[in-house]
């Protein structure tokens, strides 16, 4: 064989060779799963208060309709979930499962809030596998807020704490100890309509104490509920930050299909 031909046939394997380690690279890793699960139709549904908790190896639910715990485990929010039938709002499950032992579990990274950790992904194995769950992820052009600094620039200062972060959410307050402000962009945008974009640069840990009022829209008349401000008004006169409504590109979760998991 001319030399010319031998020296292309090892281009061409080289070249082969370096496609397929890529691939196997890029390739997603199976998604861990639990070693035994349960999923059930709640006996009281539509009348059974939801409970949610992971601890150690275990993980369970009750009285939990699909939606949101797909919401909790793949990191969306409402407006996020496009599809599906009436029944994953409305149909309330019992899950019980349990990883292999020795294994410690969580559902939120508090570091890396958008790392899916194994106790989420376990979860997802369960859903897809269960209630045979299929989707894929698009971009879509929504409604958006943007977050930035006010004119006066923030009012939170940087945390002189060292030891670990502590954070405690509720509906209309979001309180921090020396954690990323991530942290409260995260919390905040778990109570928003509309997705969150993060434009005020700020980096480090922080201390914050941050409350709204829930009950009213910008116009309405005072609520006897509460004497906090709405939260636009909150941001600026409490954190120095301010909230604009926009247009942005959105990751969505579209649901290709679903169905009811059987008794087991």
């Amino acid at each position: 064989m001319p030399m010319k031909r031998i020296r292309n046939a090892l281009v061409l394997a080289m070249a082969v060779s370096s496609l397929a380690v890529l691939s196997a690279a890029q390739a997603p890793a199976q998604k861990p799963a639990f070693e035994v699960a349960s999923v059930k139709l709640n006996a009281h549904s539509g009348f059974s208060p939801t409970t949610l908790q992971m601890a150690g190896s275990r993980f369970s639910a009750t009285g939990m309709p699909l939606r949101p715990l797909i919401m909790q485990v793949y990191n969306l929010r409402d407006f996020q979930i496009v599809g599906g039938p009436d029944w994953i709002n409305t149909d309330q499950w019992d899950f019980e499962a349990v990883a292999d032992k020795g294994a410690t579990l969580r559902l939120v990274d508090a570091g890396n809030l958008d790392r899916f950790t194994d106790g989420s992904l376990m979860v997802q194995s369960l859903i897809e596998d269960r209630f045979q769950f299929k989707s894929h992820r698009e971009t879509r052009e929504l409604p958006v807020y943007e977050l930035t600094v006010a004119k006066n620039g923030p009012k939170i200062k940087p945390s002189t704490e060292s030891g670990p972060g502590t954070r405690r959410v509720a509906r209309g307050e979001i309180e921090l100890q020396s954690l990323p402000f991530a942290v409260f962009v995260y919390a905040l945008a778990r109570q928003l309509d509309h997705a969150l974009i993060d434009k005020t640069n700020l980096n480090g840990l922080y201390d914050l104490k941050f409350q709204w009022n829930t009950e009213l829209k910008a116009g309405a008349d005072p609520s006897p509920l509460s004497d906090r401000p709405l939260l636009f008004t909150a941001l600026q006169e409490q954190l120095g930050l301010k909230l604009q409504s926009s247009k942005g590109p959105v990751e969505v979760l579209v649901i290709d299909s679903v169905s009811k998991a059987s008794e087991n």
